[in-house]
């Protein structure tokens, strides 16, 4: 009996503490941090992991040599309390410094996959030489190692991934923006200077380990809007053969929203490596950095339209970010038309219109899957009377130590004013979770730009969300299920609302400029709260 009581009170013991273990990691996942992030976060988990670990490896062990009564019971409890206490307290000093220890980590995580191979090696024992001995006490004795196989197990699960976790924020892996005069050497373009066939297809029109895509919005003179790309194959799936497909979205003002996805039937695509000149089936998107020709065409719409740019072809550098030590991976983005004047002729359902607005477009590629390299982004456009406006802060991923990336440009008819990233000051305010997708969203975001003589505020107020989309509702049934157990929960989301332009002169705002804007923010990963504020 005493032996039972021992064992029950140890494996309850052993729940608790797995259960405090998780408790713990939602309630402060994100909220203890030290200089290198995440270290001190699953330095604390590795602390209660490792702990209820020794706890179940030492009783299992003491098991084997069969104590049943007396002072063995008690040995039975107290031997794992007093490792279980001291391996406590040596974490506790850890994290009160500040410190992560990965080298005690890994010999820990050892540990703890050694208890949970003791304990189910215990198990496996009984059930092969006793089944057919078991009396019901026997089975008691059964089902406490069960409970306890199953929380060691667990338990080294928990461990060895906070583990990995840490190594990876412990050892960030570089990122950077091409900014070198051997970037542009590599790449064969110049500084400040956007050649025509930068917006050509650059990477062999949908090879494989690369996709590349052609964007396109207006917003017309009546509200409506419109979006078209033109991609060689999805974003988040480089590996996978040419996918050639044009999306098109309308939005039209007391209509309902109108979405296609259009992949010709025989595959028909084609991209020059001269120019920007993309056929997929009877769509096109061509034009010459001035001046641009989209044209989309289904069983229900068809949509003539003409870009013409206002401001010249940027980019932030050389449009690149590098990751890896050997700058291995990248993903491109080239503003080619940061505003323009658009004609649109749209027919839908057998009515026509024709008319006027503004509209943007962009070129984007790279050869990696976007969710390995980039964790999420804000990004925006505008035109604020005389001045238009291009902002993004983009993070990195986990594996890249969340680094940053403020991308800013402003620019007055056809002279860019400002636009070197290393100048600005990026302060998301008043932040909530968006309900659909669990996601931190901010309601102000400011950009803030300080240069040798002016000083340029930028700042977004949100009024309305217009799309909060959760990536996974985008794949269906094995593939949808296989995505959330790998943990995706990436999310897109638009938002709607004012934007103000103040330009400073010393302390004093000389200019204060206003107007509508719309932007958006691209999570590609898992939420985490203590992606350290930028600034």
């Amino acid at each position: 009996m005493g032996f039972f009581i021992a064992r029950v009170s140890g494996a309850l013991l052993a729940f608790v503490l797995s259960l405090l273990a998780l408790a713990l990691r939602g309630l402060l996942r994100g909220r203890l941090k030290n200089k290198k992030g995440h270290s001190t976060v699953f330095s604390f988990f590795a602390a209660l992991g490792a702990a209820a670990a020794v706890y179940i490896a030492a009783a299992a062990i003491l098991n084997l040599f069969k104590y049943s009564s007396g002072p063995s019971s008690i040995a039975t409890v107290t031997a794992p309390l007093l490792l279980f206490a001291v391996l406590l307290a040596l974490h506790f000093a850890l994290l009160c410094g500040g410190q992560a220890r990965p080298g005690l980590l890994a010999a820990s995580s050892l540990w703890a996959a050694l208890a949970a191979f003791l304990q189910c090696a215990l198990l496996l024992f009984n059930l092969v030489l006793r089944w057919n001995n078991f009396t019901r006490g026997m089975l008691e004795y059964l089902y406490i190692q069960i409970l306890l196989s199953a929380l060691s197990a667990g338990t080294a699960v928990m461990f060895l991934s906070g583990f990995f976790a840490l190594k990876k924020t412990a050892g960030a892996v570089p990122s950077r923006l091409g900014a070198l005069d051997e970037h542009y050497r590599k790449l064969g373009i110049q500084r400040g200077n956007v050649a025509l066939w930068e917006d050509g297809t650059r990477t062999g029109a949908g090879e494989k380990g690369s996709y590349e895509w052609w964007y396109f919005d207006a917003h017309l003179d009546d509200g409506t809007s419109l979006v078209a790309v033109f991609y060689t194959k999805p974003m988040m799936s480089p590996e996978s053969a040419a996918d050639p497909h044009v999306t098109f979205r309308l939005i039209v003002p007391g209509e309902p929203e109108y979405s296609a996805v259009l992949r010709p039937e025989r595959g028909e695509f084609s991209a020059s490596k001269e120019r920007c000149d993309v056929r997929i089936g009877d769509c096109y998107f061509r034009g010459d950095l001035r001046t641009y020709e989209i044209y989309y065409r289904d069983a229900a719409v068809e949509a003539k339209l003409v870009l013409e740019s206002s401001v010249p072809p940027w980019r932030p550098e050389t449009g690149h970010i590098f990751f890896g030590k050997n700058d291995e991976r990248y993903f491109a983005w080239l503003p080619s038309v940061p505003e323009g004047k658009v004609r649109a002729d749209i027919t839908r359902n057998g009515r026509r219109t024709q008319q006027g607005g503004t509209g943007y477009h962009d070129h984007n590629w790279g050869n990696v899957n976007m969710r390995k390299i980039l964790h999420h982004w804000y990004w925006g456009r505008a035109r604020i009377g005389e001045y238009r406006i291009i902002t993004s802060f983009i993070w990195a991923e986990q594996d890249y130590g969340y680094n940053e990336f403020p991308i800013f440009m402003i620019a007055q008819e056809n002279n860019i004013l400002a636009d070197d990233g290393a100048k600005l000051r990026f302060a998301p305010e008043r932040a909530f979770v968006e309900k659909e997708t669990g996601k931190p969203v901010h309601d102000l975001l400011v950009y803030d730009y300080q240069d040798e003589k002016t000083r340029w505020r930028i700042s977004y107020t949100r009024k309305k969300s217009i799309l909060n989309f959760p990536m996974v509702n985008d794949v269906s049934g094995a593939l949808r299920l296989l995505a959330k157990l790998s943990g995706f929960d990436g999310a897109y989301h638009r938002f709607t609302g004012d934007v103000v332009l103040e330009r400073f002169e010393g302390e004093t705002a000389v200019e204060t400029v206003e107007g509508p804007a719309l932007w958006e923010l691209m999570y590609f990963g898992k939420t985490i709260g203590s992606v350290r504020k930028p600034g």
